[in-house]
């Protein structure tokens, strides 16, 4: 009797000791990388989004990612772990970061590359902030998490249902638009000159 009423005694200390389940101080948290390309066939820019991570406040993901260009997007989940579950934590407690860090034609170099996103809503307000940037712009701190971000979205292998990303590729289209202004029109071309065969 004395040996249940110490392993009772026991589970019941053990349980008001343990730690608290970790969260983070963002409640939702989005990275995403994303492109224009022209479509030559018609003459028109199309958007391509290459890769896009979703982590909730416990450090669960969710990712889309192309392995290469245009391909099948592959879908994946898992848990962050404790460096990057810090890091996030330390970056954006207390940040003050602009909402655009990408390239703009006054930048005195040509940037042919993906332009990045992200996207979080911190625990305390209901707030959305949204970083568009490219990475020779960004701050170090945000150089720093995408690095971990990446390793995270290309190792990742447990396989995971589709996400529908429809809806959030509009908003990085039109977030690309407010911040980096319209895309440029393009000009049709001439059709492709046949010389006349003579028989």
């Amino acid at each position: 009797m004395k040996s249940l009423l110490f392993i009772t005694f026991s589970l019941t200390l053990f349980s008001c000791t343990q730690r608290p389940t970790k969260a983070l101080v963002i409640e939702n948290f989005k990275y995403s990388a994303y492109s224009w390309h022209i479509n030559q066939e018609v003459d028109t820019f199309e958007f391509y989004l290459a890769h896009h991570i979703d982590i909730n406040k416990s450090g669960h993901f969710v990712l889309m990612r192309h392995d290469s260009f245009m391909d099948t997007p592959k879908y994946f989940e898992g848990d962050i772990n404790d460096n990057l579950f810090k890091l996030i934590d330390s970056t954006f407690r207390s940040e003050d970061f602009n909402a655009d860090y990408s390239w703009k034609v006054n930048d005195g170099f040509l940037y042919d590359g993906f332009t990045y996103c992200i996207n979080y809503k911190k625990t305390d307000n209901n707030y959305r902030k949204k970083i568009q940037f490219i990475p020779n712009n960004s701050p170090q701190q945000i150089k720093t998490l995408i690095t971990l971000l990446d390793n995270v979205i290309f190792q990742a292998t447990k396989a995971s249902d589709s996400i529908n990303l429809k809806d959030y590729s509009e908003q990085l289209k039109q977030l690309y638009i407010a911040e980096s202004g319209p895309l440029p029109k393009l000009e049709k071309l001439p059709p492709t000159f046949e010389p006349v065969k003579i028989k």
